[in-house]
């Protein structure tokens, strides 16, 4: 039986600690996150200990292993400061903020001498794979369009791809990207035949 500790005061947490629930060989112990009354509607809901402070929750007892769903900016902080204490480690993508941290978090569970794990879910489906070809550095030249990639890989036929439930804006329509500068909204047809290019 493994104890397990929560990082973080979110839905993601509450999903993580109801699949904790869902597994006989865990035992929910402990949460932890910056919104105390969040963690605290954690807690009660789920019958779980509750901290503000994370050194005080890295040192519960018994606890063996923590997952962390708190803001990306700090999941290598609070994964360093766990394999440290000796406790094992999964972590929400992205495992860190840049390569430094990831390192840092790797080589502070080898001094721990924990597992650390990266929860990608998706990382293996089918309609993910069926777009890598096109990332490949040979291909960087070309704009690919992936923002409804289920959705067009589900009518290409790729196995494993889903229909996508978002309704499609009209013709036109502008959408703004990370840069907050407008960019047309590409249709699943306009992004297949972009695929293919």
């Amino acid at each position: 039986m493994l104890n397990v500790g929560f990082i973080g005061g979110g839905n993601i947490t509450d999903t993580h600690i109801r699949a904790a629930l869902a597994v006989p060989q865990l035992q929910v112990a402990a949460v932890v996150g910056t919104n105390p009354s969040k963690v605290r509607a954690l807690a009660d809901k789920h019958g779980l200990s509750a901290y503000d402070d994370l050194g005080r929750f890295l040192s519960h007892r018994p606890l063996e292993l923590v997952i962390i769903g708190s803001p990306s900016g700090a999941h290598a902080t609070e994964g360093i400061a766990a394999c440290t204490q000796g406790l094992h480690v999964l972590v929400e993508k992205p495992m860190a903020l840049s390569a430094a941290e990831a390192r840092a978090m790797l080589d502070a569970c080898h001094v721990g001498r924990v597992k650390l794990g990266v929860g990608f879910h998706l990382r293996h489906h089918p309609a993910h794979h069926a777009v890598l070809p096109a990332a490949h550095p040979a291909a960087a030249h070309h704009h690919v369009a992936v923002a409804a990639a289920r959705g067009f890989l589900h009518h290409a036929g790729v196995p494993g791809a889903v229909e996508h439930q978002r309704q499609q804006p009209a013709p036109g329509h502008r959408e703004p990207d990370p840069a907050g500068r407008a960019r047309p909204v590409v249709h699943q047809r306009q992004q297949h035949h972009a695929a293919q290019h």
